[in-house]
């Protein structure tokens, strides 16, 4: 992220703390004193998909 002062001159939530309580205000399940290694989910047409709660974990 590069800044020059338009976005906090602007009184816009940008910080790096604004960035990081949207998910943990929107999941609340999110386990932020945990390591959590997300499980992969196979789906049916070969692909891998991961819970997002477990990949929220995993980087907060």
């Amino acid at each position: 992220m590069i800044g020059n002062g338009f976005d906090s001159s602007h009184k816009l939530k940008t910080s790096y703390d604004d960035l990081r309580q949207y998910p943990l205000s929107n999941y609340p399940e999110i386990k932020i004193d945990e390591f959590i290694v997300p499980d992969e989910i196979h789906q049916p047409d070969g692909g891998i998909a991961y819970n997002e709660v477990q990949v929220l974990s995993m980087l907060f």
